[in-house]
């Protein structure tokens, strides 16, 4: 009776640390979306954008005011796109992807802080809570998951490709799971290319090799690589090819003006 009890109050008080959470995002995120008018240049950017691909039907090369236009890959616009097409044209639509984004990057956040704080079925306590809180409410984050910019959908798809790859190294090694896992790892880091580009390969990389090391695991620094790799091409692949056939400089423009010039510029 008393374990009945006590396990009763530990699903009462895990309810309502979701109800805490899911408000908080709700007030915090969702509900002022639309409250304000787009900043510009940046906002009105990545609303112009997917509204001329809507209009144009030209969903593999982006414009802006009609010039092609080249400073990111492709799949951000689609994302706002499709929110446009579920939303109508309104500030409301246009900055969902990124609450969302924030959302569900919070969401991962907390499934990581269970398992590792709940490590061999240990009741993880508060701290998932608290980690997913503290994350939802730095002021970076909030600022920008409430501005229609790139960087909450990127930080997202790099969470996701992070945390599948945790935990593939968490699953028996050469195992479905595991391999599942690197799956969705390189899924994830393929769609984190097509949003912004070259970091999605090496953010992953600079935490996830040297997190490799530090257990020691040298041989699945290779071993557990090769997988989310390959997939992660296979997914870019398509319009990277598709962007190439219509654009031929844009691959030239995007690597060497985004990747190289404007940081080497006095004003970087």
């Amino acid at each position: 009776m008393a374990n009945e009890l006590n396990v009763q109050k530990r699903l009462r008080v895990k309810t309502g640390y979701a109800a805490i959470l899911l408000s908080f995002f709700l007030l915090s995120y969702i509900l002022p979306l639309g409250a304000r008018d787009l900043v510009v240049p940046d906002e009105t950017r990545y609303a112009e954008i997917p509204r001329e691909m809507i209009a144009g039907g030209d969903w593999v090369v982006p414009h802006l005011n009609g010039l092609r236009y080249f400073e990111k890959p492709v799949l951000g616009y689609w994302v706002h796109a499709s929110s446009l097409l579920l939303f109508g044209e309104n500030n409301f639509a246009v900055r969902l992807p990124s609450a969302l984004a924030v959302g569900l990057s919070a969401l991962l956040i907390y499934v990581l802080a269970r398992r590792v704080f709940g490590h061999e079925g240990q009741d993880p306590g508060f701290a998932p809570v608290l980690a997913t809180l503290i994350f939802l409410s730095c002021f970076e984050v909030f600022g920008v998951g409430n501005t229609a910019v790139l960087d909450s959908l990127f930080c997202f798809f790099l969470t996701a490709t992070i945390a599948a790859f945790y935990f593939a190294s968490e699953a028996p090694p050469g195992s479905g799971q595991e391999k599942g896992f690197l799956l969705l790892a390189g899924l994830a880091c393929g769609v984190a290319f097509l949003t912004k580009g070259f970091l999605a390969f090496a953010v992953p990389v600079l935490a996830l090799a040297p997190y490799l090391v530090w257990q020691r695991r040298y041989v699945d620094v290779f071993r557990m690589s090769w997988l989310p790799i390959l997939t992660a091409i296979l997914v870019s692949l398509p319009w990277s090819i598709a962007i190439h056939l219509r654009e031929p400089d844009f691959w030239r423009f995007f690597f060497w003006n985004e990747h190289i010039r404007r940081f080497m510029a006095d004003n970087a």
